[in-house]
């Protein structure tokens, strides 16, 4: 949601974002570029502009009772309605690698930015001079004047980021295979600190107010509390 102009941002296997007045409960915008499913949506602190990403075109699969699923096939499972349990699956060759740029007032594309996998989190500096966008074991760190590459982090599997409130850090949450958090400086990319204690995948990271203490949260159905200056 737009944190000033009470906006709902909305987008799934449709390809298509819905940008919702949530005073007249009506939409205001569609956008439309990506060719595939809308997987990560983030609007800019000062609700002005909206970041957008795809990822798979899925196909539905002929045999429900999934006897002829390939092994190592991503696949997405579906209730119709009609009782009966279908498959889908991703067609890697069509992937959308995009992370798109939307002007919230206009709803026009303003800038699209591409990647090698799809990019699956997003998240904006406190001051919205720049976003980051997750691919794979990489943060992309874009300017938002220019969408031009400032840097790339080189991390674990990311399963969920954040910037400190005072922007000057990033903290990357591992996934299943890698569940550290690994905090980086964002003006020089180097790694601060490595967390370690999940024993899966780290669904969410946050920072308190006044990024001393940064919290994280697990598929082990555990929560943390860590000291940001002494990383323990």
């Amino acid at each position: 949601m737009s944190p000033y102009e009470r906006i709902l941002a909305t987008g799934g296997w449709d390809k298509v974002i819905t940008l919702w007045s949530l005073e007249t409960e009506k939409p205001i915008h569609v956008l439309t570029g990506h060719t595939g499913e809308i997987h990560a949506l983030a609007f800019s602190p000062d609700g002005q502009l909206l970041v957008s990403s795809g990822a798979h075109q899925w196909e539905y699969q002929d045999s429900e009772d999934g006897s002829t699923l390939r092994q190592g096939g991503a696949y997405a499972v579906r209730g119709n309605g009609d009782g009966c349990v279908h498959f889908y699956a991703a067609d890697e060759s069509q992937t959308d690698t995009t992370a798109k740029v939307w002007e919230v007032k206009s709803g026009k594309n303003i800038a699209t930015v591409g990647h090698q996998q799809k990019v699956t989190e997003i998240s904006f500096s406190p001051d919205g001079s720049c976003v980051a966008t997750a691919t794979g074991k990489r943060v992309n760190l874009w300017c938002t004047k220019t969408w031009k590459s400032i840097r790339m982090l080189n991390t674990v599997e990311v399963e969920s980021l954040v910037f400190s409130p005072d922007g000057t850090l990033i903290a990357i949450g591992g996934a299943r295979d890698e569940p550290t958090i690994q905090i980086c400086s964002v003006g020089t990319g180097q790694h601060v600190a490595e967390l370690s204690g999940h024993t899966s995948g780290v669904q969410s990271v946050a920072f308190s107010p006044d990024g001393s203490l940064l919290a994280s949260g697990g598929f082990d159905n555990a929560i943390y509390l860590w000291d940001v200056e002494t990383c323990n």
